[in-house]
């Protein structure tokens, strides 16, 4: 798990800041059962990359290129997980920071 955290810190510093200030994410619930939502708060739309990993940093779901539209809520189905802690990374495919969130899945 430390492994995951260290690129966490990593991605964290190299942020282009007009973008980064472009787009946040509200993900909910969490805890989560089922369906993981993602609403994307931007001007205008934009690809990105979704990543679900594990503590031991193993990448369990890879969702690439989505195209996200503006107030758009992405779904991602998390059903078949086993209840633990994975790790949600947020990938903007213009230049611009990543987003690292804690997922409890139940």
């Amino acid at each position: 798990g430390e492994n995951i955290l260290k690129q966490g810190v990593v991605g964290a510093t190299a942020i282009s800041e007009s973008f980064a200030e472009d787009w946040t994410v509200t993900v909910y619930p969490n805890p989560v059962k089922t369906m993981l939502n993602l609403h994307f708060d931007m001007e205008s739309s934009g690809e990105f990359t979704l990543e679900i990993y594990d503590v031991s940093g193993r990448n369990i779901i890879s969702e690439d290129g989505l195209m996200i539209l503006p107030g758009q809520v992405a779904k991602l189905d998390l059903t078949g997980l086993t209840p633990a802690l994975y790790l949600l990374k947020i990938i903007p495919g213009a230049q611009g920071a990543q987003q690292m969130f804690k997922i409890n899945k139940q």
